[in-house]
């Protein structure tokens, strides 16, 4: 049994590191995407693939792992199609950070992320609208809204592990 609550214990480390990787990277994409409306293309991939290896290192068997990620990655890759055929309207780094996000959350969880982060950016863009400092066409950084997102998971799960 000693063995075992060892076991536990690494395993949630490495689960509370992994969240903490996460809140960093959706830090970092918030302050590029609200500062200059694009994301770090080069590093967002790096973090992305970073979150692959670390799932990987996590444990499991490697098709399992293999499997759950393809399956995370799904919500990303629909958000990126939308992208290609909107012409951008929905960025491609909003695409790829749900990528990641599914990659660490699992498809169900980063759907529950986009839904409070698109609540979050309809709430935002209704007080904006009203208030008349924004119009139907102005555009809005998206990822730091995935952050709000995030938040909200984690205070519906009950904490950050």
């Amino acid at each position: 049994m000693h063995a075992a609550d060892a076991e536990d214990k690494e395993r949630k480390m490495k689960v509370e590191y992994f969240v903490a990787f996460s809140i960093l990277f959706m830090t970092i994409e918030s302050v590029f995407d609200i500062l200059y409306q694009r994301l770090p293309e080069k590093l967002t991939w790096f973090l992305f693939l970073l979150a692959v290896v670390g799932k990987l290192l996590l444990g499991g068997s490697i098709p399992g792992v293999l499997a759950e990620v393809i399956k995370g990655f799904i919500p990303g890759a629909i958000i990126l199609l939308g992208g290609k055929v909107s012409r951008e309207s929905i960025g491609y780094g909003d695409g790829v950070v749900l990528c990641f996000l599914g990659v660490i959350y699992g498809a169900k969880d980063t759907l529950e992320i986009l839904m409070y982060g698109l609540l979050a950016a309809a709430a935002v863009s209704v007080v904006l609208l009203v208030v008349r400092k924004k119009n139907k066409k102005t555009t809005l950084p998206f990822v730091p809204f995935l952050s709000i997102g995030l938040f909200f998971y984690f205070v519906r799960k009950g904490g950050f592990a």
